[in-house]
């Protein structure tokens, strides 16, 4: 397996407390390129699913590495903001679930822009918000990651 192949990471994201059914998100990303790739959107499946990094908004599933939680939602929305900003987040054939216009400004906090979610906004819209940010942490895990491994050689 090359380099670059090691380094993508594989979300599913599980997604059941806004409008519509239930579904998991399936998605990509590559932090060298910081392309998130919107992959798929199936029914709900809470089943373990190995080599993904699996987020939920249930806390109930019985296999989950994260829960998102509506404390996550403006830095969900940041963000999806900053890698769409750069047309980075690519949606395949799903171009429906680009939440851009599900997303409201709610006025501002000490930390910068506060976001509010349309109330007709769908499951699919708010995983690839949860996607985004997850794919975002990713980032900084492999900064991080670098960072050390060069002081190492220090």
């Amino acid at each position: 397996m090359s380099e670059q192949a090691d380094r993508r990471v594989r979300i599913r994201v599980n997604c059941a407390q806004y409008g519509g059914s239930p579904i998991s998100l399936f998605a990509m990303y590559d932090p060298g390129t910081e392309v998130l790739a919107i992959g798929r959107e199936t029914p709900y499946e809470a089943a373990d699913r190995p080599g993904f990094l699996r987020v939920t908004t249930r806390p109930s599933d019985p296999v989950h590495d994260a829960v998102f939680t509506e404390d996550d939602v403006s830095d969900a929305v940041a963000a999806f903001f900053d890698l769409a900003s750069m047309g980075r987040v690519q949606f395949m054939d799903l171009a429906r679930l680009n939440p851009k216009g599900k997303i409201e400004q709610d006025g501002m906090t000490e930390s910068g822009v506060r976001y509010r979610l349309s109330p007709d906004i769908g499951n699919g819209q708010v995983a690839v918000l949860i996607a985004a940010l997850f794919a975002r942490r990713q980032t900084r895990i492999a900064s991080s990651s670098k960072f050390m491994a060069q002081l190492m050689t220090i």
